[in-house]
Formats: C-alpha cells, sequence, structure tokens
C-alpha cells in the first residue's frame, strides 16, 4: 500500500549504485561495463572518477560518449589531489586512491548510495564505505587468474621469511602460464606495491 505523498514513479524507486574504478582507461571501460549492466536492472549508477597521475586525454570523449548513450549513468569527478612524491606509475595509483579518500568521503555522505562497488585497486576506500555505513564490493578488471593470485599472496607470505625473488623460479602456486607472465615486481615480498596486493 502506498501512503498519502509517496512518490511512487519509477524514478524514485531506483537504487542508486556508485562505482568507483581506479584511475587508468582499462579499469574505467570495464567499470563501465558493470555499469551498463546494473543500469538496465534499473539501478540509477554514478561513477565517481579520479584524475589519473598520467596524462588520459581519450577520457572525455568516451565518457561523453557513455553518457549519450546511457542516460542511467552519471559521472561525478573527485577534485584532484596532489601528488608530493615520485614512485613507479603502480604506486602513483594507490597512492592517488589514497589520497582522494577525503573527496569520496564528502560524495558518498551527500548522495547516500546504496551500495558502492570498488575497484580491486581502490582497497583504501575500504574504511570510507565502512565509516559510512555504505555496503561495499570490489570488482576485479582482470581475469580470474591474476585475482587469485593476488589473493594467495598471503599465502605466499606465511610460507616463508624470504623474499619471492630468492626462491629462485619455484613459486609452488604459480603454474606455467602464469610463471610465463612472470610479476618482477612481486620478487620483492617486502616491495610496497605486493604488500598493498
Amino acid at each position: 500500500m502506498v501512503g498519502a505523498g509517496t512518490n511512487t514513479t519509477m524514478e524514485a524507486r531506483k537504487l542508486r549504485v556508485v562505482l568507483y574504478p581506479s584511475p587508468g582507461m582499462g579499469h574505467l571501460v570495464s567499470m563501465i561495463e558493470l555499469g551498463k549492466h546494473l543500469a538496465a536492472r534499473a539501478l540509477t549508477v554514478t561513477v565517481a572518477l579520479i584524475d589519473s597521475p598520467h596524462d588520459t586525454s581519450a577520457t572525455g570523449p568516451f565518457l561523453a560518449g557513455v553518457s549519450a548513450a546511457n542516460p542511467s549513468i552519471s559521472f561525478h569527478r573527485l577534485p584532484q589531489v596532489e601528488l608530493l612524491w615520485s614512485e613507479p606509475p603502480v604506486m602513483l595509483t594507490f597512492e592517488v586512491v589514497r589520497l582522494s579518500n577525503t573527496h569520496l568521503h564528502d560524495f558518498l555522505a551527500g548522495d547516500s548510495p546504496a551500495v558502492i562497488v570498488l575497484d580491486f585497486f581502490c582497497s583504501a576506500a575500504i574504511g570510507v564505505a565502512e565509516e559510512l555505513g555504505i555496503p561495499a564490493y570490489f570488482f576485479c578488471a582482470s581475469g580470474a587468474q591474476i585475482l587469485a593470485f593476488f589473493l594467495h599472496l598471503p599465502v605466499l607470505h606465511g610460507k616463508s621469511t624470504r623474499s619471492f625473488g630468492e626462491e629462485g623460479d619455484r613459486h609452488d602456486v604459480i603454474d606455467d602460464s602464469m610463471r610465463k607472465e612472470k610479476i618482477n615486481v612481486i620478487d620483492d615480498k617486502w616491495n610496497q606495491t605486493c604488500r598493498l596486493s
């Protein structure tokens, strides 16, 4: 039963989902594809954008095309943050995400979404969702094999005190296809990038 003064339009009943991709076109495209599926299920989707520390001049035209073709998907660009140091590109991404937490908090506090979906590389934002009481889910834009590998890293850390590089080519958990695509940054298990994973 609908009470007096209740807005019964379809738009009023739509739940809002915020998607939070890590900086970079590949993660943005994958997250928007997820957004299209959510929008097709009568959800309103807002993508919170972080400016990439790298030049992404293709982002503007891409977002304009997505907006025109998908009216249920909107974009909110978080204010740009200032990077005070230079690190390898993957570390810059983690740092930009971490520094953007205050801006994300302010946006989410005003937007009151039903849920937030965080890019796998935006794990630093989980505390923001927890603080605001917003259910949070992780989305991995990569394949299942690399996701399984990253999720297994804590087990590898616990098996040995030695660095992965000292283990040589003996990574019991890594199959041949993964070994061919060796990720050099994980050779040093104490490397900051490896710890963030």
